[in-house]
């Protein structure tokens, strides 16, 4: 007759072996679930390696458009790319001066990575500075329902001379030429401003003008100057455009059907009351 303390010392034996089968059996279901993670981790990589990076430009072209974070993220795109980026842009326009630095920041790129290339995709709308940027795609594209145009130049600034005189508030302003304060927002324009501010904006304008003729190779008496924009058959009849597509069309077209991907990148925008300061202060506003 087994003892008491035998009875014991087989019933703790028997749970020892209990949990180790209880571990070994948890051990084999931690195993296979990470063999299966490891599969799918690798098969995604896999995957993602045919991926083309979309880089996108939207809102106004100006000091919001941070342009060395673009820079980095355009940089970084087509380092990890195999072929090259898509430039997708929705944009009214902007700062000409911040287009040009932009198309500068791309063109350095293009040159560190002469065997990939940027497509231009313009998104729903593509006009004045930023179908300036869009210009710097070896292929520029565009969506059946996209605008595309705006070619030309404006010069903006609010005028308050009327509003102080009701109030009995007279400003002056004593300078050195007829032009100098021609655009002051507090006292009253002039013919003489109005003219001179014309032949500013046509200048300006003439030069924009001229860059789209020569880089999209249009013929001089090529009708783009009127400052509208255009669906996207007439701009591709006017040459402006290379073809009507959108962002997957293009991946498939020119990026060996790779799965088009966009990157992230955080954008500040300035608030409202900002930009009513700027404009009650007087600022002169050139966009394109």
């Amino acid at each position: 007759m087994d003892t008491y303390y035998e009875l014991a010392s087989r019933d703790l034996r028997a749970n020892a072996r209990w949990k180790t089968m209880r571990r070994l059996a948890w051990g084999a279901v931690v195993a296979v679930v990470l063999t299966l993670c490891v599969l799918i981790l690798f098969s995604g990589e896999k995957d993602d390696q045919n991926v083309v990076p979309v880089v996108r430009i939207t809102g106004e072209i100006g000091p919001a458009l941070d342009i060395d974070s673009l820079h980095r993220q355009i940089e970084r795109a087509m380092a990890s790319s195999k072929s090259g980026i898509i430039l997708a842009i929705d944009s009214p326009g902007g700062d000409p001066n911040h287009a040009v630095r932009i198309k500068h920041r791309i063109a350095s790129v293009v040159r560190e990575f002469p065997e990939k290339k940027v497509v231009a995709v313009c998104e729903r709308l593509c006009a004045s500075a930023g179908y300036m940027i869009a210009l710097e795609g070896s292929v520029i594209a565009a969506g059946p329902y996209s605008l595309v145009g705006s070619i030309g130049a404006v010069l903006m600034n609010g005028n308050f001379s009327d509003l102080l005189n009701k109030v009995g508030v007279t400003y002056k302003a004593y300078a050195s030429g007829p032009y100098k304060a021609m655009l002051n927002p507090y006292i009253p324009s002039t013919a003489a401003n109005e003219e001179k501010a014309m032949q500013i904006v046509k200048t300006l304008g003439a030069r924009f003008s001229s860059e789209v003729r020569e880089r999209r190779k249009l013929s001089p008496a090529a009708d783009i100057d009127g400052g509208e924009v255009w669906t996207t058959d007439v701009a591709l009849e006017m040459k402006l455009i290379d073809e009507v597509a959108v962002i997957e069309d293009v991946a498939e077209k020119h990026f060996a059907g790779a799965r088009p991907v966009v990157v992230k990148r955080g954008r500040s925008l300035p608030s409202a009351l900002q930009s009513v300061n700027e404009w009650l202060a007087g600022r002169v506003n050139l966009l394109f």
